[in-house]
């Protein structure tokens, strides 16, 4: 197989990533408006074979890079998972698993042009810009969400809201989590602007504005979780690209300025409360002031998945069976019933034990650190498409690894399409730099993908003979 080069095929347009933003974007359709989710299954899978299609016709097989394969494995150490015994496999479970074999097969087949990449930059930002004045808007005008949005809601959504109504959340839209997801997607591409140097004076003004806008839609929201991580995120890209004097003198003017803000919001706690956008924020703080469980019940599900995990340590007790553990009724975290441990990690320990969470976790972490190599690779190089895009999926990557810690993320089927597009724009940005990890991991990703190549040519070439017939 003749591996193609990224820009023989820049000339055309794919669509294929623009399509899996758009879709992303407006996942928030099936849960508002109560669709089956068959037919996304259908709508993905069309498109998908549509770009099949046509990558046979224009003989433009699938990359096997580092990125693809690693996350080919990951997929594939999910789905045994997913077949063993002792997992559950009830619809929703299917449900996720197709999604995560989808997303994949994106990743797989599209090698992201530039123009697909800015397009898609586009439509997130575009996206996540109108999300937030959704938030902004509704949540200090409850009565226009309720006379105009809320009618149209299904009748499961609007239990959802009901639930959440006095809890001191914003308001959203399909759910909180997804949300804020949207909502970080808009702020990845304002950083990953702000990242490239040297940038113009309007670049500056519209990014740093639209990312202190959706900083804010996020404070109102009230998601203290997908916040903090968002903020983390941040940081520690701003660390990742400066020099190491730079770094240090950030860090320390970083903590000082912590340690006054919060010493400030100690001070002025009484006045600050009655801002109601804060009430979730100084609720949590009070709490830790006096000593009490800031994890909301969530300490409780960390002791049930750690006992499941002593009494099956090698292989744990099967995908999803936490849910069964879990006391009936238990409702601590929220008005809805908590199926998962909200922390990932943990959850995989006590569901696939020490071997599965290996399994699934080596290849995470493989490509979160390929790309954080490949996002200080970019920094010293002068095509700014590509520091653009490193600095987008290290983003996308840390604030979804790190809200793991404490969130059932990864648990979550829309976890996938984020999580894909992520890697899409690593993958864009290892290939149009050139750029090659060198450690022992990917030297054999590199072997492997050297055994690989004969087979996938042939099945490539088995795929093309009708193409090639009828042209013939």
């Amino acid at each position: 197989m003749t591996k193609p080069t990224l820009q023989s095929a820049e000339n055309r347009q794919a669509w294929l990533l623009p399509f899996l933003c758009l879709f992303t974007v407006t996942f928030f359709i099936y849960r508002v408006f109560d669709m089956r989710m068959i037919y996304s299954y259908l709508m993905f899978g069309l498109f998908f074979a549509l770009h099949l299609f046509d990558r046979l016709r224009h003989n433009e097989p699938f990359w096997l890079t580092p990125i693809t394969l690693a996350s080919a494995m990951l997929v594939l150490m999910f789905v045994l998972q997913f077949l063993r015994p002792d997992s559950r496999r009830n619809d929703a479970d299917f449900a996720y698993c197709i999604s995560t074999i989808i997303c994949i097969a994106y990743l797989l087949l599209d090698p992201a042009r530039d123009r697909d990449v800015l397009l898609s930059e586009k439509i997130m930002y575009g996206s996540s810009l109108v999300l937030g004045v959704y938030v902004v808007v509704f949540t200090f005008q409850p009565e226009l969400f309720f006379r105009l949005v809320y009618p149209h809601f299904s009748e499961a959504t609007k239990i959802y809201h009901d639930a959440f109504a006095n809890q001191g959340y914003g308001i959203c839209l399909g759910n909180f989590t997804y949300t804020d997801y949207v909502l970080f997607l808009g702020v990845a591409v304002c950083c990953a602007r702000l990242a490239v140097k040297p940038r113009t004076s309007r670049v500056t003004l519209f990014a740093g504005l639209s990312l202190a806008f959706l900083l804010l839609a996020m404070v109102i929201l009230g998601r203290r979780g997908e916040l903090l991580a968002a903020l983390v995120a941040i940081a520690v890209l701003v660390l990742a690209l400066c020099t190491r004097r730079r770094r240090r003198q950030l860090l320390m003017g970083g903590t000082l300025l912590a340690a006054a803000v919060l010493g400030l919001v100690i001070l002025f706690l009484p006045q600050l409360k009655q801002i109601a956008i804060l009430e979730r924020y100084i609720a949590t703080i009070e709490r830790l002031l006096s000593g009490q469980d800031i994890t909301t019940g969530r300490m409780t599900l960390y002791l049930i998945a750690i006992q499941a995990f002593r009494e099956n340590p090698i292989l744990g007790i099967g995908l999803d069976q936490f849910s069964t553990l879990v006391p009936a009724g238990y409702q601590t975290i929220s008005v809805l019933p908590i199926e998962d441990v909200h922390c990932v990690y943990l959850q995989f320990l006590c569901e696939t034990g020490i071997v599965g969470t290996v399994l699934l976790v080596t290849p995470m972490l493989y490509l979160f650190v390929t790309t954080a190599r490949l996002l200080k690779a970019a920094k010293f190089m002068e095509d700014s498409a590509i520091l653009r895009c490193a600095s987008f999926s290290f983003l996308l990557q840390f604030f979804l690894l790190f809200l793991g810690l404490y969130d059932p993320s990864f648990q979550k089927a829309v976890f996938w399409y984020f999580y894909a597009l992520a890697l899409i724009f690593a993958n864009a940005a290892m290939l149009r730099s050139g750029w090659h990890p060198t450690d022992p991991a990917s030297r054999a990703l590199e072997r492997l993908a050297e055994w690989l190549t004969p087979l996938s040519s042939r099945v490539w070439q088995l795929l093309r003979t009708p193409w090639s017939i009828g042209r013939h």
